[in-house]
């Protein structure tokens, strides 16, 4: 019965984070995805985990759109790390590990224990660790920018639509 309830609500769920972006517009989902590009927390933190979260992987990373052409080498190291991190609690972002998890999960539900602290500890490393692995890749971009002579688009150039 637990099971049945757990799968009712992870599909209330999926329902619910596809219809959020149709209900509110498309054009505010963009404007939501170009604030998050002013600031590295947003950049790195926010707008990789909505990605994750509710695209799933790999499409989470077609949200670099909405980001300069100088954010998305960042970008996408930062969501590409999201897509795996946050698999102990939303396991829909990348299905194809979801042995993984579940070989871990196996273990520690054996010694009697309870996964979701595991999972929520996995979640927050993730997030950290995503973090400064965007921006590490920002500075890192910035410096072979300079090194080669290299500029990148401040600028986002969206296709009308």
């Amino acid at each position: 019965m637990t099971t049945l309830l757990l799968q009712l609500l992870l599909q209330a769920f999926l329902i619910l984070l596809n219809a959020i972006p149709r209900m509110i517009g498309q054009a505010r989902v963009e404007r939501l995805a170009l604030r998050c590009g002013s600031n590295p927390f947003l950049r790195y933190l926010v707008l990789p985990f909505l990605s994750a979260i509710v695209l799933g992987n790999p499409m989470a990373v077609s949200m670099g759109r909405y980001l300069p052409e100088e954010y998305k080498p960042a970008f996408f190291a930062s969501v590409s790390y999201h897509c795996h991190t946050n698999s102990g609690i939303f396991q829909h972002i990348n299905p194809a590990e979801l042995f993984l998890w579940l070989g871990i999960a196996n273990g520690v539900l054996a010694r009697g224990l309870n996964v979701f602290p595991l999972a929520f500890r996995y979640m927050c490393a993730g997030l950290l660790a995503n973090f400064i692995s965007g921006y590490v890749t920002e500075l890192l971009t910035r410096k072979m920018e300079k090194k080669g002579h290299v500029h990148l688009s401040t600028h986002v150039h969206l296709p009308e639509s």
